[in-house]
């Protein structure tokens, strides 16, 4: 071991490469075979395996976030630009190579057969303007030879940043950059919409992602305002009839806006806002039967509400309010109070309190209107829409409740019992009894004594 030049702590072998930490041998049971699942291999075997392991799991909600997902083709996309960074740094190392070889060709000298230094991108540069002219000549000339790919284009521009930094920023080299960029990134997409591959939000997603990403971080904090534009022209180059979505499905736009929205500049942001996913979900909430958005009302409106807000989508409360209202022209019913209890939680306090009070309270105050309180009555007859009133107060504000109740119930109630009292004469024990099994649940009993003391 010692002439072997063998280091106490070191690893085994010529390099000291070789493993430290000692083999921790795993217990395996009877007959358990070796693999991923240590199925055993002989399976008509009677010894006892041992119980199975079971996998762990990790926790969580279930459901991968959009942003988590990555395409098959998006991994691919990496590939290809990895692929073009690559053959674009052997290709410049073989045109120093040439170079050099040329250099020592003219003056009478043999090469050396190797030569590290070719491949070296900044031999003899010690200037940055010099560095920034190279690279400018080489990108313009394989830009007008057809041969300029974006992988290239992120190479030389990566490597002059990385090595001038101020004279980069000095230059206005990311604006140069994106100047490259925007023809390449616009042909990929013309040759998708040209082949009709646009499916959507599709190709944006599974291809230009990560080519804007990689352009993105190679400029870094020197974004001009050149970028900007390079996406909004980019994002919203297909007609707005492209755009191929459905609201009552909104998963593949949401995960386009989640995917994007930390390279889409506000502006572009606002637009396909309000040109693209509002005016979708103002025609689905004027043509789609309620019934079917009622079902799922988060998934329709109400995932849209952390982009759109509630004052952009107000146009949609409004046009959901007359659906609404427009089930209750026979007044109120349970079916009615089902189809409007999920939307109670998609719209803001304000149009509730509107639609509320202007579509909701004129039959409550219509049912209390009608109701007749005696001795006889019975909560659950047919004409009595008392239970469904206090119902829909679960969904009713209560400063519009309690007026509703006091002038329409309470009053109504008080005198009942006093009829009561004065005509029948009953035991103290019965009054208290009438009084307040005449109140049809314990959960309006309780509403009483919050009311009385309001």
């Amino acid at each position: 071991m010692a002439q072997m030049n063998y280091e106490e702590g070191a690893g085994l072998g010529k390099y000291g490469h070789g493993i430290i930490d000692p083999i921790k041998p795993t217990i395996k049971y009877g007959k358990g075979g070796i693999g991923k699942f240590e199925s055993p291999y002989d399976s008509d075997s009677n010894y006892d395996m041992g119980p199975p392991a079971e996998p762990e799991l990790e926790r969580g909600t279930g459901e991968a976030e959009p942003e988590a997902i990555v395409d098959a083709e998006e991994v691919r996309a990496m590939d290809t630009l990895q692929r073009e960074c690559e053959a674009y740094a052997a290709a410049r190392a073989r045109e120093r190579h040439h170079e050099k070889v040329r250099a020592y060709n003219m003056r009478g000298q043999r090469p050396p057969k190797h030569d590290t230094a070719a491949a070296d991108d900044w031999e003899g540069i010690t200037s940055g303007y010099t560095a920034i002219k190279r690279a400018l000549k080489v990108v313009r000339g394989q830009s007008e030879s057809g041969k300029l790919t974006l992988g290239g284009l992120i190479h030389e521009f990566a490597g002059v940043k990385a090595k001038f930094p101020e004279e980069y920023r000095t230059n206005r080299m990311p604006y140069k950059a994106i100047s490259f960029a925007a023809p390449l990134l616009h042909s990929r997409l013309s040759r998708q919409y040209n082949a009709s591959e646009y499916g959507g939000t599709e190709p944006l997603l599974n291809r230009t992602l990560v080519m804007v990403e990689a352009l993105k971080d190679m400029l870094g904090a020197d974004t001009s305002a050149a970028y900007p534009r390079l996406i909004h022209d980019l994002v919203m180059a297909p007609p707005l009839d492209a755009w191929r979505w459905r609201a009552e499905e909104p998963k593949p736009m949401l995960r386009f806006i989640n995917r994007w929205k930390g390279l889409l500049p506000q502006a572009t942001m606002d637009s396909i806002l309000d040109e693209v996913i509002l005016p979708e979900l103002v025609a689905a909430a004027d043509v789609f039967r309620l019934t079917t958005w009622s079902c799922k009302p988060s998934v329709c409106v109400g995932t849209w509400i952390p982009h759109l807000g509630h004052a952009r989508l107000r146009i949609v409360y409004i046009i959901i309010s007359r659906r609404l209202r427009d089930r209750l022209c026979g007044g109120i019913s349970d079916y009615d109070y089902r189809l409007a209890l999920p939307w109670k939680k998609v719209f803001d306090p304000m149009s509730w309190d509107e639609h509320i009070k202007r579509h909701v309270l004129p039959h409550m105050r219509k049912a209390l209107h009608d109701l007749e309180i005696s001795v006889r009555m019975t909560w659950l007859q047919n004409n009595n829409f008392f239970p469904l009133v206090m119902r829909w107060a679960s969904i009713v504000p209560v400063k519009y409740m309690v007026p509703l109740l006091i002038q329409g119930f309470f009053k109504k109630w008080m005198y009942a019992n006093y009829r009561y009292l004065m005509g029948e004469r009953p035991r103290l024990d019965e009054a208290m009894a009438w009084s307040m099994e005449a109140i049809p649940t314990s959960q309006f009993q309780s509403s009483v004594v919050a009311v009385v003391d309001v």
